[in-house]
């Protein structure tokens, strides 16, 4: 607890690492495992405006069959400018039944992000995002947002991380993050941008089958439902 508390910022990675190590964290402040499978949806692109609308059509696609082919679940965090980029995709998300959370709107750094700035911004995203989920873009986030967060949204890190966009590991390596750390009640990120789908596509319906197989479901995270969403985030 109290190298936890000595510390001024939230690193998830860092805090799997340590709650993995076993040294005592005070892991359940900052995560809840809900459930046994989280899908990332913060998608972001280069690409010029009609490119990358197509190329976020194909990926949601795929995603969203081999999804349903293993009766899947999934929580998508959503940054809310690409919700408004793109609305129809986000749409096919609720029908099909998944669960969403906020991302803030432009996937800010929260340890590169004033408090106020911080805040407006998740505000912003809820604009386009209804949820009381909130997952941190990067897992960095100060403890002073951290605390103001928290009065109105459920933080949710994760425990395993797929490392789909890291250009440096290959994809049997990202599969291997997946198989070889989840188990049950985990939560798994995986991120759906264009720099992420050629392991995504590779990685996602071998998990599926392989959990499949040995017996698990895959379900989205419930909402916070002791939290209700009444009122705007304020910074103290």
């Amino acid at each position: 607890m109290e190298a936890l508390m000595a510390s001024a910022e939230i690193n998830g990675a860092d805090l799997v690492r340590r709650a993995r190590g076993g040294d005592g964290v005070a892991w359940e402040e900052i995560v809840t495992l809900f459930s046994r499978r989280i899908f990332n949806l913060a998608y972001r692109f280069t690409s010029n405006a009609d490119a990358a609308e197509d190329l976020t059509q194909e990926v949601f696609i795929r995603i969203y069959r081999t999804l349903d082919q293993y009766d899947a679940k999934a929580t998508f965090f959503c940054v809310g400018d690409n919700v408004r980029k793109y609305p129809e995709i986000f749409e096919k998300v609720i029908e099909a039944g998944h669960n969403v959370g906020n991302h803030t709107f432009n996937h800010l750094n929260g340890w590169q992000t004033g408090l106020t700035e911080y805040v407006e911004n998740i505000n912003k995203c809820s604009e386009y995002v209804e949820s009381n989920l909130f997952r941190p873009p990067y897992g960095k986030i100060s403890r002073r947002q951290a605390q103001m967060i928290s009065h109105h949204f459920k933080v949710v890190m994760w425990d395993v991380l797929s490392g789909d966009f890291d250009q440096t590991i290959s994809k049997t390596t990202c599969l291997e993050n997946v198989i070889n750390y989840a188990n049950s009640g985990s939560i798994v990120v995986f991120h759906d941008n264009i720099k992420s789908f050629d392991k995504l596509q590779y990685v996602l319906p071998k998990v599926l089958s392989y959990f499949s197989k040995n017996g698990y479901t895959f379900k989205s995270l419930q909402s916070a439902k002791t939290l209700k969403r009444t009122t705007e985030l304020v910074p103290a």
